[in-house]
């Protein structure tokens, strides 16, 4: 290695020591070979929702890990010792290098979920990922990097749910284009519109707990993403992780590298990122659509779709 590329190790070790050093770690662990981790802490308007599907749903045998970003919440300290899962939280914001420690905090997980805290659950979420999985390698036909859910906003899910449903044509007459896409400044991730629109306003598609019950009933399936796919939801094994070299180690808060990172592996490594058509979820919306979804959410509390 030369000189420069020392150079930027080092910087990236001593970056991941202050992160280290500010990270704060309540571990309840089963050692299970399965982990769940939850990237939580910044959208609170969806939280009772949330955290009933996240009780409802998630299987008793996982490790389950709340995780924090730049601040301690004592919320999410109290709801992880009330439900006997682990927290860890970091006082200086960088998402990419926690989810390192978050994953070498349990060296026995073999199979690991990564959840943002804007996804909503549905029934047998985390069973059909893994037997998504399961088919994906026994077929001999590709290397998953990861696997994920039908999002419904979400740049290459949406447009399958659409066709599914036979409502392309209603999206496309109101917004004008329903094409496989993703980015910032695409339609689907930029005008919270398209948003609500997916999330049933207009009665044009179902809630997702509906949408989930009946693609779970359809043939098995899984296609492969052949663009940029969100990780608001995935499955991938501790080897593709390790493979890798871990998330990225970079200055800032870490937002969206860790994407970047196993979305890339798919294309260096010769992976694919595989889609679960089996299983539906919810987005509560991107970056830009984030304060008009919050807003509309909190003047209509019956919105989102509730589980007993």
């Amino acid at each position: 290695m030369d000189l420069k590329g020392i150079a930027i190790n080092y910087a990236k070790d001593v970056l991941t020591k202050k992160i280290k050093g500010s990270t704060h770690k309540e571990i309840r662990s089963r050692n299970s070979k399965i982990l769940l981790y939850i990237l939580i802490g910044y959208k609170d308007f969806i939280w009772d929702n949330f955290f009933a599907r996240l009780m409802k749903f998630v299987p008793d045998n996982i490790d389950v890990c709340l995780v924090s970003s730049g601040k301690k919440i004592s919320t999410l300290s109290q709801k992880a010792e009330e439900h006997n899962w682990s927290y860890i939280y970091s006082l200086k914001n960088n998402v990419s290098i926690l989810q390192n420690l978050v994953i070498d905090s349990f060296p026995k997980a073999e199979y690991i979920y990564k959840m943002d805290e804007d996804i909503l659950l549905t029934e047998n979420i985390f069973e059909s990922l893994m037997a998504t999985y399961e088919v994906a390698e026994k077929d001999n036909k590709y290397h998953p990097a990861f696997v994920g859910p039908l999002i419904n906003v979400n740049g290459y899910s949406y447009s399958i749910i659409l066709d599914s449903i036979h409502k392309k044509d209603a999206f496309i007459d109101k917004f004008g284009s329903a094409k496989i896409e993703s980015g910032p400044d695409k339609l689907i991730e930029e005008d919270v519109n398209t948003a609500l629109f997916m999330w049933g306003v207009g009665g044009y598609v179902p809630n997702i707990d509906r949408l989930n019950n009946s693609f779970s009933k359809k043939k098995t399936h899984y296609s492969i993403c052949p663009i940029r796919y969100s990780i608001g939801l995935i499955l991938f094994k501790r080897t593709t992780w390790e493979e890798m070299g871990g998330f990225p180690r970079r200055p800032g808060n870490g937002m969206g590298i860790d994407e970047e990172k196993i979305d890339s592996l798919a294309i260096k490594s010769a992976k694919v990122a595989v889609i679960d058509e089996n299983a539906v979820v919810g987005h509560a919306g991107f970056g830009k659509q984030t304060d008009e979804f919050k807003k509309f959410v909190i003047s209509n509390p019956t919105f989102l779709p509730q589980v007993k």
